[in-house]
């Protein structure tokens, strides 16, 4: 029993991680996308309004704030759950998922879940039963990755503007890609 609780567990931590790897991609093309805007945004008022330097500083401290809430909403969980370092999907709840992707096994795995963790005879002999059923799935499948492709406007449609805007008036962005090179930086050092 032990060696298929291993194999149905190993198939459930593959589904987690390939779950979180989707969850990063997802928020790192939303958050470099609106990020990208808002410097689109800070960069054309500073070419057109040409302000003193304390506008300049409060534009730095805007886009340092506002990256760092977009990198914690979207981005610092699943990391921490791809580093191992936090655990919030319980195997239930990515049976739950798996089950919505192959609607074949659909509450079987949720029911085979909760027979492992029962210690009587006749729930041993129900998941003695039923562990052949999963091994044909590909539970890491279930994460839908290629999901992610839609976001990818996020990111593409800033690119674009910056890169136009970069051909037709190339030091439109060169005072303004200075601050946010410090600021990069400076953003780099809190988390050190």
């Amino acid at each position: 029993m032990l060696e298929e609780s291993s194999i149905l567990e190993s198939q459930l931590q593959n589904f987690k991680k390939k779950f979180y790897v989707s969850l990063f991609l997802k928020g790192l093309l939303i958050t470099f996308g609106i990020s990208l805007l808002c410097f689109i945004v800070l960069a054309t008022s500073e070419f057109f309004g040409q302000f003193n330097s304390y506008i300049r500083l409060s534009f730095i401290i805007f886009f340092i704030l506002f990256f760092s809430i977009l990198f914690f909403k979207f981005l610092y969980n699943p990391l921490l759950n791809l580093l191992g370092l936090a655990h919030n999907l319980s195997d239930e709840s990515a049976a739950k998922n798996i089950g919505l992707y192959y609607q074949t096994i659909n509450d079987k795995l949720l029911n085979v879940i909760q027979l492992k963790s029962s210690e009587s005879p006749l729930a041993v002999a129900a998941y003695l039963q039923k562990k052949n059923l999963f091994t044909a799935y590909d539970f890491g499948k279930a994460a839908q990755i290629n999901k992610n492709k839609k976001y990818i406007g996020f990111i593409g449609i800033p690119l674009l503007i910056i890169i136009a805007i970069s051909y037709l008036m190339p030091n439109f962005f060169i005072v303004f890609i200075f601050i946010i090179y410090i600021c990069f930086f400076a953003l780099i050092s809190l988390f050190i």
